[in-house]
């Protein structure tokens, strides 16, 4: 009698597909640098960084004044969540509206620490952000000297929390569809 040998077809249904598999490394090597690249952002801005720290630091402090503490931590969340949310659309959207977010909130921070004088350089944002690490540097230098000469001190405080509000509702936008 001959033995009815059949061979079994083995099934890939469960394996993700070799290029599959390299994008997801890739992803992974991506989220640990990025993490290693903002835990030496956290310790520059605390003073840890050495010399190059030091420069590092006093570079995000001009530019983002006292955002820069919280730089690295936005950095590393969109960095996650752009590569678990390759492609989709809304979190492009959401990722948009939550930088927009930090820089207003620049320019916020930026009115609240000094009050906007007409006719100060650009420069002095950074200098001042730079230096103090308690303004908004020169992002948010740039937005308010943009702003208060067009609508004044407090038409840019109102401007500014619409628009807050606006990005903050952006970025809790659910876009779960039912079906029934």
């Amino acid at each position: 009698m001959a033995a009815n040998r059949s061979k079994k077809k083995k099934s890939t249904r469960g394996r993700p597909k070799k290029g599959q598999q390299n994008q997801e490394i890739r992803g992974e090597i991506t989220i640990f640098i990025a993490l290693a690249v903002c835990i030496l952002l956290v310790l520059s801005n605390f003073g840890m960084g050495g010399i190059v720290g030091e420069a590092v630091s006093s570079v995000l402090f001009g530019l983002f004044g006292v955002m820069a503490y919280v730089l690295p931590f936005v950095a590393f969340g969109i960095t996650a969540f752009l590569i678990s949310n390759r492609g989709n659309a809304h979190a492009y959207i959401k990722i948009t509206a939550g930088a927009v977010l930090f820089l207003l909130l620049t320019a916020i921070l930026e009115l609240i620490f000094y009050q906007y004088k007409p006719g100060t350089s650009l420069f002095s944002y950074y200098h001042a952000g730079s230096i103090h690490q308690s303004t908004g540097g020169l992002t948010g230098g740039c937005i308010i000297a943009v702003f208060c000469p067009l609508i004044g001190e407090i038409g840019t405080y109102v401007i500014l929390f619409v628009l807050c509000i606006i990005c903050v509702r952006s970025v809790h936008l659910n876009h779960i569809h039912l079906v029934n």
